[in-house]
C-alpha cells in the first residue's frame, strides 16, 4: 500500500504580492528575501510531502514544482485537512487556522526583527506592552511553536516578549527553535577568484534598510579617496532623493546571474547603516558565498553571521575610512561559504521539525 504523505501547508497573508517558483531570481523579482526563502524550502520538501502554499490574494490556483499554490477559496479546503500549517510571519492568522482545523500542529515563522527600547511611552504601551502580548496570547491559545532565522533573532524574540509580564508567562512553555534561512543554489559552489576592484563597493539590500545613511558613509571616504565608486543593486529606490550622489551607480534590480560578478569584483560589501537590524541577514551569506567581505554596523545577525574585522559602527566616519583604506592596502578579510546555510542542510532541519 502506498505511504501516505503527510500534509504540510505554507500560510501567506503578508507577501506584497503573489510569488511562485518563477519569480524569485534575484533582486530582479522584485520580491522579499523571506518569500523567495519560503518558495525554495516549500519546492524542495514537495518531494517528500504533500505541500501546499495559500496567498490570501491570489484568484486562481495553480500546481508548479510539484506545490499547489492555491487561492483563499480553495485554501480553506486544504487548511481543513492539513497535517502541519507553517504561518508566514503574522500571529493572528493562528486564530484563523485554528478555527479551521482544530487538529493540525501550527508553527508561526517569524522573520522581523521586534523592538525592545522605545523612544515614548505611547511607544512602549504598543510595541513593548500591546504587540508582544497579542502574539504570545496567538500561540497560548492556538497552541503553536515557532521557528526563527538566527539565534540572535531567537533572542530578539524572546526579549520583545519579555517586555510584557502577560506575554512572558503565556510563551514560558510555548516552543521554539532556530533554523536558518538558505542561500539560493546559485551561490553554491561559485568558482573562487582573487581579483577584484579595489575601488569598487557595492550595496544590495533593500532601500529602506539604510541606503540613505550608507550613501552618506560613502561620500565621508570618498572625499579622502577620490577614486572610489559605489553601485547600488536594488529592487526600487528614488534616485532624485540622494542628489544625484556623485560616482554612486545605480544598477536598478539584477538577477543572480549578474549580481554575483558584481559582487565577487568588489572590495567589499558596504552596509555601514544603523537603520534595521537583519534578522538573518542573507546578503551576508551570499557575499561571503561568493568570497566578498562585508562592512556593517554591528546589531542584529551582522554579530552573529559577520567578523569582527566586518564590524563597524555606522556613525563613525573616521572608523569606517580607515576599515575602507586598510582593506585597499592589504587587510581585507579572507571570507567564504558556510555549510551552515546550504538548502539541503536547511532541508533536512525542516523536515526533521516536520515529521
Amino acid at each position: 500500500m502506498e505511504r501516505k504523505l503527510k500534509k504540510i501547508l505554507f500560510y501567506d497573508s503578508v507577501a506584497p504580492r503573489i510569488y511562485r517558483p518563477g519569480t524569485i531570481d534575484g533582486s530582479a523579482s522584485g520580491i522579499g528575501g523571506a518569500e523567495a526563502t519560503l518558495v525554495r524550502i516549500a519546492t524542495r520538501l514537495a518531494t517528500m510531502f504533500d505541500v501546499s502554499v495559500v496567498q490570501p490574494g491570489a484568484t486562481a490556483s495553480v500546481v508548479e514544482d510539484g506545490i499547489k499554490w492555491l487561492s483563499n477559496k480553495d485554501g480553506r479546503k486544504a487548511i481543513r485537512s492539513a497535517d502541519v500549517v507553517i504561518i508566514q510571519r503574522e500571529a493572528v492568522d493562528a486564530y484563523k487556522i485554528r478555527w479551521l482545523n482544530r487538529r493540525a500542529r501550527i508553527i508561526l515563522w517569524y522573520h522581523d526583527w521586534y523592538r525592545t527600547t522605545h523612544a515614548s511611552r505611547i511607544a512602549h504601551l504598543r510595541y513593548g506592552w500591546f504587540k508582544p502580548t497579542i502574539r504570545a496570547l496567538a500561540h497560548f491559545l492556538t497552541s503553536a511553536s515557532f521557528v526563527a532565522v538566527s539565534d540572535t533573532h531567537l533572542a530578539n524574540i524572546h526579549a520583545s516578549m519579555g517586555q510584557s509580564s502577560l506575554a512572558k508567562m503565556l510563551m514560558k512553555h510555548v516552543q521554539g527553535r532556530r533554523i536558518y534561512n538558505p542561500l539560493s543554489e546559485a551561490f553554491t559552489g561559485v568558482p573562487r577568484r582573487d581579483d577584484f576592484d579595489r575601488d569598487k563597493l557595492v550595496y544590495i539590500s533593500a532601500p529602506w534598510k539604510g541606503l540613505e545613511q550608507v550613501i552618506d558613509n560613502f561620500r565621508k571616504v570618498k572625499a579622502h579617496i577620490p577614486t572610489l565608486r559605489l553601485h547600488v543593486a536594488s529592487p526600487s529606490y528614488d534616485v532624485e532623493r540622494f542628489g544625484g550622489a556623485e560616482d554612486v551607480i545605480w544598477e536598478g534590480s539584477l538577477s543572480h546571474e549578474a549580481l554575483i560578478p558584481m559582487v565577487q569584483t568588489a572590495l567589499c560589501v558596504f552596509y555601514p547603516a544603523a537603520v534595521a537590524p537583519e534578522t538573518f541577514g542573507l546578503v551576508f551569506a551570499e557575499s561571503h558565498a561568493v568570497g566578498t567581505p562585508v562592512l556593517a554596523h554591528p546589531f542584529g545577525a551582522a554579530c552573529e553571521l559577520l567578523s569582527d574585522a566586518e564590524l563597524v559602527e555606522a556613525g563613525d566616519a573616521d572608523a569606517i575610512r580607515a576599515r575602507i583604506v586598510g582593506w585597499r592596502d592589504g587587510t581585507r578579510p579572507d571570507v567564504g561559504p558556510d555549510a551552515a546555510f546550504l538548502l539541503d542542510n536547511i532541508v533536512q532541519q525542516w523536515a526533521a521539525l516536520l515529521e
